[in-house]
């Protein structure tokens, strides 16, 4: 009787380690199926990610840092979203290159090639013209000074009577012309080693002499064109519109953009334009002198400026006329300004209600579209051959 009883409990403890054993291994069977199932794609992601797709090269002049960074920020985006690897070349030619050697668009398709870069963004300013010996930048016709102080203080003249002090005005900065553009310098294509041609997709400024798949700028004519447009459909034809362009009316993009807004809106039946083009230490007069005018004959004034300093300007001149009376007609009323640019003097001026819009060049989205294209280009063997870019605005919304 007790042998079978300890027969029993051996047999009973022989099922359960069996039963065990078939558990376990059942287990561990589903465990490792499920491992090895998901730790493929697990490899596969993690050696796409570690393997980048392309090497491009961001490269710009030093002068223009601050707008080559924020076409960086746009550039950047894509990259991570194509898994693309960017560096950025900001060659500075004081401490770089030698005193006799000026910089070049050469020295910098020669890096790419150093570099072995498999694509090249490359950004010219509006204001970068090549000259035909070294393709060295040209120095602008009207150097920018430094942001005026707030502070200013004008006679208004009474009812009927005029300023006082006359001033001739003056002729417009001349037109920038480069003999660069009828002979431009021959400039060798960058390569990689197995000697074929980085593509190359050139932003800002259109540089006839670079080989390009594309080139990828602001639209600066269309932009013209939009605030004629925006400008009829809040004023209608009954207005007094000038356009300040003292600072940069030696960049063909900025002569390009006027000459769309004007002929837009004379096209439209407005007979009141004004190309208002005065240095600095006569602007603020004449401006007070051409609004006192409009407004005693009842006229809304828009002032289209198109630079930072112009519209800075501009603010200080309309924030100083008082709340005073010609012909009936309130002096300080129905003045719009929109200006260009995003100083802090002119973000300071658009929330008091003074400028009404900002109106800039999207450096990110140009960036970012600079990338997409070159992208398409080496995926697919085309792309287009000018990309043209809205301009990023700023509104008051509060108003005056």
């Amino acid at each position: 009787m007790k042998k079978s009883i300890i027969e029993k409990r051996a047999i009973i403890k022989k099922t359960l380690i069996i039963v065990h054993s078939i558990i376990t291994v059942t287990f561990l069977a589903i465990f490792y199926t499920l491992i090895f199932k998901l730790d493929r794609p697990l490899e596969a992601s993690v050696s796409k990610k570690a393997k980048p797709s392309s090497h491009v090269i961001l490269c710009g002049l030093a002068e223009n840092e601050r707008s080559l960074m924020r076409i960086y920020e746009g550039v950047r985006e894509k990259a991570l979203e194509e898994n693309v690897v960017i560096d950025v070349y900001i060659p500075d030619s004081r401490s770089e290159f030698s005193e006799k050697e000026e910089f070049s668009i050469q020295k910098l398709l020669n890096f790419a090639s150093y570099a072995n870069a498999d694509g090249i963004l490359l950004w010219c300013p509006p204001s970068y013209t090549s000259s035909p010996a070294s393709g060295g930048p040209l120095p602008s016709v009207a150097p920018s000074p430094s942001v005026p102080s707030p502070t200013f203080s004008a006679t208004v003249p009474h009812v009927g009577s005029s300023i006082s002090t006359v001033i001739e005005e003056p002729p417009a900065p001349p037109a920038f012309t480069s003999p660069s553009r009828l002979k431009p310098p021959v400039l060798v294509p960058a390569v990689n080693k197995f000697g074929d041609k980085i593509p190359v997709v050139t932003l800002g400024s259109f540089l006839g002499e670079v080989q390009k798949v594309s080139h990828v700028t602001s639209d600066f004519s269309g932009e013209g064109k939009k605030f004629a447009r925006r400008i009829l459909d809040l004023y209608k034809n009954d207005c007094y519109v000038m356009v300040l362009n003292y600072f940069n009316s030696g960049i063909p993009e900025f002569r390009e953009m006027q000459k769309s807004l004007f002929e837009e809106l004379e096209a439209n039946g407005v007979r009141d334009l004004l190309n208002f083009s005065f240095p600095p230490d006569s602007a603020k007069i004449e401006l007070t002198r051409k609004i006192v005018e409009a407004r005693g004959k009842n006229k809304v004034v828009v002032i289209v400026s198109l630079s930072e300093v112009d519209t800075v300007q501009a603010a200080q001149t309309i924030n100083q006329i008082p709340a005073a009376n010609v012909n009936s007609y309130s002096l300080n009323s129905d003045i719009h300004l929109f200006g260009f640019g995003k100083s802090d003097s002119e973000l300071y001026y658009l929330e008091q209600g003074i400028i009404e819009e900002l109106f800039m060049v999207d450096y990110i989205q140009n960036g970012r579209i600079a990338l997409e294209t070159l992208l398409e280009y080496k995926n697919n063997g085309i792309s287009s051959e000018k990309v043209l870019i809205p301009f990023f605005t700023m509104k008051n919304e509060g108003g005056k």
